[in-house]
C-alpha cells in the first residue's frame, strides 16, 4: 500500500541528510476536502522506516473509516535542532535581512541595483515530507499492512 511507500520514501530522505526527528505527523484530505492533522512526539528521535510506519499506522487507525485523496507524512522536531526547522544554515542564502542591509547602501543609486532573478529563484520546502495523492477509500483494516 502506499503509506508503506510514503515511510520508506520519508526515511531515505531523512537518513540522506542525516536527519533524526521526534515529531511525526499525518496530514490528510478527505475528498470531501477536509484536511485533518495529526501528530505525536516520541520520546526517541527516529528515521527508520519501520519506526515510521509504526507511529504513522497509529495515527491514521484513529481516523478509520476515512475517504482519503491525498495523504502525507512529515518528520519535524530533529535531534541538535533549537530551531524546530532542523536546518542547517546556509551561510551563502540571503536573507531578508541581508537583501534589506546592502539594499540601504545602493537606494540613493539605484534602489534595485543589488537584485537579480537568481534572488527569488526557489519556494521549495525544505522539510522532509511526502505527499502523494490518491484517491481511496480506507476501512478498518491495517492500511500499512502490504496484504491489501
Amino acid at each position: 500500500m502506499f503509506a508503506v511507500e510514503l515511510a520508506e520514501m520519508l526515511s531515505t530522505d531523512m537518513q540522506k541528510e542525516g536527519l533524526h526527528g521526534r515529531t511525526l505527523t499525518l496530514k490528510l484530505k478527505t475528498t470531501s476536502f477536509e484536511v485533518r492533522n495529526r501528530a505525536v512526539t516520541l520520546q526517541n528521535y527516529i528515521n527508520s522506516s519501520e519506526d515510521i510506519l509504526k507511529h504513522a499506522s497509529k495515527l491514521l487507525k484513529a481516523e478509520l473509516p476515512v475517504s482519503v485523496r491525498l495523504i502525507g507524512l512529515r518528520v519535524s522536531q530533529f535531534n541538535g535542532d533549537k530551531s524546530g526547522s532542523g536546518a542547517t544554515p546556509d551561510r551563502t542564502q540571503k536573507t531578508i535581512t541581508n537583501f534589506i542591509t546592502s539594499g540601504e547602501a545602493n537606494r540613493k543609486k539605484d534602489p534595485f541595483s543589488d537584485v537579480t532573478d537568481h534572488d527569488f529563484i526557489s519556494d521549495i520546502e525544505t522539510d522532509p515530507s511526502i505527499d502523494v495523492g490518491h484517491t481511496s477509500q480506507l476501512d478498518s483494516r491495517d492500511p500499512f499492512d502490504g496484504n491489501h
